[in-house]
This record gives structure tokens, sequence and C-alpha cells, in this order.
């Protein structure tokens, strides 16, 4: 697809967040024009991670709060889990990497953690 204000060809490639996390999206190469403003994110095709990364935010991140933890990407953690806690934000919180949070914090200490808050 064209874009309309620079006339190139957009682009499908990836979006790297700060959580390491990667998006498929095809925005245009020079002002990142999305052609599917209904639909930002597309589906991984099966060769997305040979797609060239159109931006990375991996840099910015800040890093894991795991003390020798060399992860980059990393999420905010809130030490009150939301699903428990109403006032979850009001409790102390980190920046821990995908694994720490994910697969340590969460899969050993709230295991049947739903997302809701109570």
């Amino acid at each position: 697809m064209m874009c309309p204000s620079c006339k190139v060809d957009t682009v499908i490639g990836l979006y790297i967040f700060r959580d390491g996390k990667e998006h498929v999206a095809e925005r245009c190469p020079k002002c990142e024009y999305n052609p599917n403003p209904k639909q930002p994110w597309l589906p991984k095709p099966e060769n997305w991670q040979e797609l060239p990364v159109l931006r990375s935010y991996l840099d910015d991140a800040y890093p894991c709060a795991v003390e020798g933890c060399q992860n980059k990407g990393t999420q905010l953690h809130h030490f009150f889990p939301k699903h428990l806690f109403r006032y979850f934000d009001e409790g102390p919180t980190a920046y821990l990497c995908y694994y720490h949070h994910m697969q340590q914090w969460h899969k050993i200490l709230t295991p049947n953690m739903t997302g809701k808050t109570r």
C-alpha cells in the first residue's frame, strides 16, 4: 500500500517493545503511517522472525531488578497483585524481565492470577 503523505510503499516489519514483545505491523518506513488504523498489529506470519525491525524500544528499557540479570526487555511489576488488591498501584514496584516477572514471580507466587481486580 502507498503512504498518502510520503508517496512510498508501506512495509511489513517488527516493532519490539520495552518488555521484549514483538509485534508485526505494516507502516510507512518514513513517517510510520499505518494503512490499517483499525488493526494496528497484524497476525504473525510463518517467517515473522525474518522480518525487518521497524522500531525497537529495547534500548529505552529499564534493567531487570534481579541482581545479575542481563535481559534487556522489562515489564513494570506490582508486588501487590492487581487481581488481589484494589490499590495495587500504591504498593512497591520494580522492573523485571519477562522471565523473572512471568516465569518466576507469577508462575510460582500467583499461579491462579486472572488479571481481574477484586
